[in-house]
């Protein structure tokens, strides 16, 4: 995008911000896939990570339709103009879902479960060469962290490995998890809807603390931050949400805040609670559901420093640029808040979106989306790039 395009949709969203956010534009869009000839495929977009040279890594379930239907993982990396630099499919032999995709150094890891209780975790060069697999069973894995040279996994089991693919700890838990953080001196915590288990580095368990609601959604979600650990958590049926802090020490609640969403959410379904820490000792919550997102933000302390409430839909991610301002992005509508809460500008892609994809990057003022959508009579995964003005 060149500057005279920049500078005239900053003057006209400087223009229109006295009044609300205004629309910005795609720079590029690319629908990325793996079909080959004649084929049908379905293409399910599963996760973004940002690279240190600016580009993006994609990595998307590529589904062959049919009679011999299968699955296949499909990871490219595509540069700021969408010109793709490498692409690979990976064929594990088994239906893959993809759980996850980390940047680590100079590899990335694909965490991935298969339908008969498989999880495995693939190293990846930064040439899109398959470095090496680790395999186990559990096949429910669902979040995973990459601190000082070792790979956290959590599901049925908890695991952590060195990035040499080799074990150093296994834990065979009594509930799926959902969430992994880790903290001071190499202890972690992971997190269902039960509770939370607290572990020293080497997997001895230093606490438990139990939830004491009934009735909650397992889409949780931790958050380490500036040596504080926070919880996320909403109800199975319902608009509630609580904001938990954890005392990393003693496994006790410093605090907790229940949020409600607006009334207009009644009997509709809701998205996955989101946390985000835009500067030291704040803690911001997404919620979304199917007519609307709220995002709150805490200070350390609880207390709610700004709310704000959009006519929109479903959050699936959540990203912050170098100024510290949020972007949430999901149902193909990306929006961006500065820090007191205001909509600074919105996007969105066309095509009907598949709800339960959307991903979002930032690198610099690149401002990577990425989404499923119906176009065409068939579901396509699409990358979109804005400038961050």
């Amino acid at each position: 995008m060149n500057i005279k395009l920049i500078l005239s949709a900053v003057m006209v969203c400087l223009a229109s911000l006295a009044l609300s956010a205004c629309k910005i534009d795609v720079d590029w869009e690319r629908s990325v896939s793996a079909k080959e000839n004649d084929e049908q495929r379905v293409e399910w977009l599963k996760d973004m990570q940002a690279l240190a040279n600016g580009n993006v890594l994609v990595a998307v379930e590529t589904i062959v339709v049919g009679a011999n239907r299968s699955v296949d993982v499909l990871l490219l990396e595509l540069d700021t103009q969408g010109d793709t630099v490498w692409s690979n499919v990976f064929d594990l032999g088994e239906n893959e879902n993809i759980a996850q995709l980390l940047i680590a150094g100079e590899k990335a890891y694909l965490l991935v479960n298969t339908p008969n209780g498989k999880t495995r975790l693939l190293a990846i060069n930064k040439q899109g060469q398959k470095r090496w697999v680790y395999s186990y069973q559990d096949g429910s894995a669902r979040s995973m962290q990459i601190i000082a040279d070792k790979i956290y996994v959590t599901g049925k089991r908890t695991q952590v490995l060195n990035t040499q693919g080799v074990l150093l700890v296994d834990i065979h838990q009594s509930e799926q998890t959902w969430s992994i953080e880790v903290g001071l001196l190499g202890d972690f915590y992971v997190a269902g809807a039960k509770g939370i288990n607290a572990y020293d580095v080497d997997g001895n368990q230093l606490w438990y603390l139990a939830n004491a609601e009934k009735g909650l959604n397992q889409q949780l979600d931790l958050s380490w931050q500036a040596g504080a650990l926070y919880l996320a958590i909403s109800e199975m049926q319902g608009g509630k949400a609580w904001l938990k802090k954890i005392n990393i020490f003693q496994g006790i609640v410093e605090w907790q805040r229940v949020i409600g969403l607006p009334s207009t959410s009644n009997n509709l379904l809701t998205g996955p609670v989101l946390l985000k820490a835009p500067e030291t000792a704040h803690i911001v919550l997404v919620q979304s559901y199917g007519k609307g997102r709220q995002l709150t933000q805490f200070d350390s302390r609880g207390r709610i420093q700004w709310q704000a409430e959009q006519d929109s839909s479903f959050v699936r991610d959540v990203a912050i640029n170098d100024n510290g301002e949020l972007l949430v992005t999901g149902n193909a509508t990306t929006e961006q808040f500065d820090l007191q809460g205001d909509r600074l500008v919105w996007a969105k892609l066309s095509g009907a979106a598949q709800s339960t994809t959307g991903e979002v990057e930032v690198s610099g003022d690149s401002i990577y989306v990425g989404t499923s959508v119906y176009r065409g009579g068939k579901i396509q995964a699409v990358v979109a790039h804005y400038t961050d003005q």
